[in-house]
């Protein structure tokens, strides 16, 4: 159950939000919500980054699974649908899930752009300069286990660990959250009336959005107080300009070679 459950969550819901804002940019139905008028990523781009991610979770995430299972079993993970917890509790620990993640995603983040690592490692993901949905799992096998699993799983192990149980509807309900908090926050929508970017501060895709393209800041995901506290928040804009005639999508590898400036020390 554990194992079905929780690769089903995670991989049927990151396919599904994919495919249906894939079905937004190619139907252009919700073009007046675009962070950056009329660019989409290529055809090219997104295919290259759907076969990266199969992989990745055919060949890490769901052993990753397999293997956290006896851990989650041996510290007392509750797997009775008899046994439910309270609704309060269920939000409580979901959102100290969501707090320990953005920190640590924040920092894994942040480490992954220091210059060196940024060239051999989280170039990849940003070789979407024009984010969409696809984007938000497109990395290195190694920034896929540090950044974008290990985090993620954190804030339910350490719950258990510290004897505070967490039921397994609980933890699928946090990784669904999850996943939709990166499909909207690469997206390239500024959907005001979806729930995902609601939770807390209400930024939507916008602060990821600037990320990607200006290459440096707004590293969190769910919340800023991180990025304000250390100074590495960017001014975001609800409307980028409208693109040159014949102007790129991507970032040319030149561009990029020069990215990711060492951020102010905290």
């Amino acid at each position: 159950m554990f194992w079905g459950g929780t690769s089903a969550v995670l991989i049927g819901t990151f396919w599904f939000g994919v495919g249906l804002y894939t079905l937004f940019d190619k139907k252009k139905w919700f073009s007046a919500y675009k962070i950056q008028p009329n660019r989409y990523a290529a055809d090219k781009q997104v295919k290259k980054a759907a076969r990266l991610i199969l992989k990745h979770q055919i060949f890490l995430l769901l052993p990753l699974l397999l293997l956290s299972y006896p851990l989650f079993a041996k510290l007392g993970m509750n797997f009775s649908w008899s046994e439910m917890p309270e609704l309060w509790v269920i939000a409580l620990q979901v959102l100290v899930f969501m707090l320990i993640e953005d920190f640590l995603f924040y920092w894994a983040h942040r480490i992954f752009h220091r210059p060196a690592l940024y060239k051999k490692i989280h170039k990849i993901h940003h070789e979407f300069v024009t984010p969409t949905a696809i984007a938000a799992l497109y990395a290195h096998p190694l920034e896929f286990i540090l950044a974008n699993s290990l985090p993620v799983m954190a804030g339910p192990f350490l719950l258990c660990a510290l004897g505070m149980p967490v039921h397994i509807g609980t933890l699928w309900l946090w990784l669904f959250v999850r996943v939709l908090e990166t499909l909207d926050g690469h997206s390239g929508y500024d959907f005001r009336f979806w729930f995902p970017h609601k939770l807390v501060y209400g930024a939507g895709a916008r602060p990821h959005d600037a990320h990607h393209s200006k290459f440096n800041g707004n590293f969190a995901s769910f919340f800023h107080h991180w990025d304000r506290l250390h100074s590495s928040t960017l001014e975001v804009k609800a409307r980028a300009s409208r693109p040159q005639p014949g102007k790129p999508t991507s970032a040319p590898d030149k561009e990029l070679e020069a990215l990711a400036p060492s951020m102010k020390r905290s």
